[in-house]
């Protein structure tokens, strides 16, 4: 309830209610953000997860970070090159 009153408060305040409902989806990324990181921990022990609950917990967190406007976007393959990772040449034939 708490938390309804500083969300109230905000919209009263001048902030609008858009930024208090990004604010509360923003809390529930968070939330997931940290169950993933618990479960990856206890993978990287070696212990068992549940992949069913770690693949929806990921894609329902991937869902609400679009709603926030982040999303995936393609990276050029070039701008490996400053990391010292080189684009495949060609195979070499031998002849020469």
């Amino acid at each position: 309830m708490k938390n309804l009153d500083s969300v109230f408060a905000a919209y009263l305040i001048g902030w609008g209610i858009f930024f208090a409902f990004s604010l509360s989806v923003a809390k529930r990324a968070a939330g997931l953000e940290c169950e993933l990181e618990q479960m990856e921990g206890r993978l990287s022990q070696g212990e068992e997860i549940n992949l069913d609950s770690y693949g929806r917990a990921a894609s329902h967190l991937r869902r609400i970070l679009e709603s926030l406007g982040l999303e995936r976007k393609a990276r050029d393959a070039l701008l490996w090159r400053g990391r010292g990772v080189q684009p495949h040449a060609p195979a070499a034939t031998g002849r020469g």
